[in-house]
This record gives structure tokens, sequence and C-alpha cells, in this order.
């Protein structure tokens, strides 16, 4: 978790500093990227993740019809998502994407690929028996930006992937079985400087 707050700190320092470091260029909107040949920087939240006791930070820097992407994240997985009864599971990481967008502003249908590196703590209910691993995960993105108002969006997607490494653990004789493949539904908001 403290990896993850360092990440997320780092990358609040990288999001309020670019302005300043960009303070001459002219400010550069979805709409109008290709016009201007201009880079794109961006910064998304997930909601859902803080809904869940996490957090999501996301920052990304887009040009045509590509957008690269590093972000931190964490979250407790409800039983109902990990399908282990008598265990709590969350986790927290960082990753890398890399989205190419159908529409040359960076707005529209996308697909992409993702990986990411996470700490997975399992906690069997009623004891104080924990484990933690930290696995490699890969994956593939398709989704949707749409933007809102000018700046801000909205980025409907799924992602489907393999995380590495996954083993079943067991915590005073019962069973939490680890899924290496993982489906991951959410919405992220953002907003374009």
């Amino acid at each position: 978790m403290r990896r993850s707050i360092l990440i997320t700190s780092s990358l609040l320092v990288a999001l309020f500093t670019a302005p300043i470091a960009r303070a001459d260029a002219p400010a550069v909107r979805a709409a109008d990227a290709p016009a201007r040949g201009g880079v794109r920087v961006d910064v998304e939240l997930d909601p859902i993740a803080f809904a869940l006791s996490g957090h999501s930070l996301h920052v990304g820097v887009g040009f045509d019809h590509f957008r690269f992407d590093i972000g931190a994240f964490a979250m407790e997985l409800p039983e109902w998502a990990h399908g282990n009864d008598g265990f709590s599971a969350s986790f927290d990481g960082f990753g890398i994407k890399v989205h190419a967008f159908l529409e040359d502003d960076g707005t529209g249908p996308f697909v992409g690929v993702a990986a990411g590196i996470s700490d997975t703590l399992v906690a069997r209910s009623g004891t104080h028996l924990a484990a933690r691993d930290t696995n490699l995960s890969v994956g593939a993105e398709i989704g949707w930006l749409v933007p809102i108002v000018e700046g801000l969006y909205v980025k409907p997607w799924v992602g489907v992937g393999w995380v590495f490494g996954t083993e079943d653990v067991v915590l005073d004789g019962a069973r939490y079985e680890s899924q290496p493949l993982q489906i991951f539904p959410t919405v992220h908001l953002g907003y374009v400087f």
C-alpha cells in the first residue's frame, strides 16, 4: 500500500507541474489536437475504486490516435467479485497502458494493451491470518471515450487480463481460489488539459 501511495503522490506532482512546464504552450483540447498537431495531457480517476475503499489515478499523454498511460490503483474486492466465502481480498499496484483510438482526436472507440504489477492481500475472516503476493498481469482493453464538456470526459471500458503466478491460498484450513483470468469492467472520469 505504501508503494501505491508513493506512486500516486508522484503522479499528482507530475500532474500539477506539467501545466507550469507548458505555461507558454497553448491549451490543447481533444477536439482540436489534430488541427494543432499537439500533445494531449490528461488525468483520469476511477470512481468505482474509490467506492470500494481504494483509489485510482492515471496520467495520460496522447497524440493522434494514441494515448499512453501510467497509473496507480487499489481497492477492496467484495466477496461477490472474488467468490471465496469467508475471505477478504484487496490489491494495490501500478500499471501502464497504450490505447489506440479510431478517431485521431483521442475520442470515441479504442482498443489497447495494459501491464501492471500488484500486491494482493488475502485474509481469512474471523482470524488474524493473511497472505500477500505480488504478481505481474497483462491484458487487452476495449472501450469508448465520450466527451462531456470541453476537457471533461467519461470513459467506460472493459479489460481482460492474465495474472501470472497466481496460486491458491490456504489459511486456517480454508482455500482461497485465485483466478488468473480476470475480467475488469469499469468507468473512468477524465480531464484533458
